[in-house]
């Protein structure tokens, strides 16, 4: 997989193969649209934080898509899917998930300079100053002495290197995501026992937006989305937990915003026809996944695709051209 991402990297870092790939597929599927998924915008973080994308390469990448798309509110792309009218081609929406602070701090400047709209998508526990649990647990892989460890439920690892450290943070954030707020928790508790590490005071405080810059962007072309209260995903809890998740995220962000919201993006990419029925029940029009597909108009408005922006101008455009997308579904289909 890795080897695959390189290749792509490498043809976007030294040839307009990529731009030549997306005309010419663009050519192929007429009426096409794309919506892009950030998370983080920043510099000059702590290694054990989540990769960013750097406020330079933001930049860069959205004047990049001034000249090759157009930049449209996602709320007007589901306007058009459910209206059933044709989508312009060239169509692209921008995403976050999760509601990270630096979106306000480096993200939201950049989109106000060029007057590109965008949606993100709160996990509302988190909002106003709540720590996240997979920082702390970024923070003791990154800073424990222990080179060998094993977690009941994580896996066992193996930190000889920083690459070694970066890997396995991965890995245990997205195995924590996948757990109820108590199990994750717990996990989190005996994860710092195992890593024999002592937190600073304070770390995972201060990631999240606050509501007052979640109201003043959206008063200036932002909008925002329901991700649940716990950032959990929502098919491993019983259905009516999962309501409770759902409904609670919705109800606060109205509240604080004083308008109907009525999309949602699933945590982790995790959904099911009863997820999708409950969304419905709950007055919501649409959500976002995780599958790194374009769109046409025949898609279900609640299994709405995303791409991965990547990390830097060069990955970004190996998946904004579905280049490495692409690739990625034809090794797969190549080993069946």
């Amino acid at each position: 997989m890795l080897s695959l991402k390189r290749f792509g990297v490498n043809v976007a870092g030294h040839l307009r193969f990529l731009d030549l790939y997306s005309m010419a597929r663009s050519g192929l599927i007429h009426s096409q649209a794309s919506v892009l998924m950030y998370h983080n915008v920043s510099s000059g973080d702590p290694p054990w934080h989540m990769s960013a994308v750097k406020p330079e390469d933001f930049e860069r990448e959205i004047i990049y898509l001034q000249k090759v798309a157009k930049i449209v509110p996602l709320h007007q792309l589901f306007d058009w899917l459910i209206g059933g009218r044709d989508i312009p081609s060239k169509a692209v929406c921008i995403t976050f998930d999760d509601g990270y602070k630096d979106n306000y701090t480096f993200a939201y400047p950049i989109l106000r300079k060029y007057n590109v709209p965008a949606t993100i998508f709160l996990a509302t526990g988190y909002i106003g100053g709540s720590s996240w649990q997979s920082e702390k647990a970024r923070f003791a892989v990154w800073n424990t002495g222990v080179e060998e460890f094993e977690v009941g439920g994580l896996g066992r690892y193996c930190l000889r290197s920083p690459d070694d450290r970066l890997v396995v943070m991965n890995k245990i954030e997205t195995g924590l995501m996948k757990l109820p707020e108590r199990e994750k928790n717990l996990m989190v508790e005996t994860l710092l026992k195992v890593l024999d590490v002592s937190l600073p005071s304070g770390i995972g405080e201060g990631l999240s937006l606050s509501w007052d810059e979640v109201i003043e962007m959206n008063q200036n072309g932002i909008s925002f989305g329901a991700h649940t209260v716990t950032h959990t995903s929502l098919t491993r809890l019983p259905i009516e937990k999962a309501r409770e998740e759902i409904v609670q995220s919705k109800k606060e962000i109205e509240k604080r915003l004083g308008m109907p919201c009525t999309l949602f993006a699933y945590p982790n990419g995790e959904f099911d026809a009863k997820i999708i029925e409950c969304l419905e029940e709950e007055g919501f029009t649409g959500a976002v996944t995780t599958i790194p597909r374009t769109i046409t108009k025949q898609i279900n408005p609640f299994m709405l695709n995303r791409i991965n922006a990547g990390s830097d101008l060069y990955t970004f455009k190996a998946y904004f051209s579905m280049f490495y997308p692409d690739l990625i579904r034809v090794m797969a289909a190549c080993r069946m």
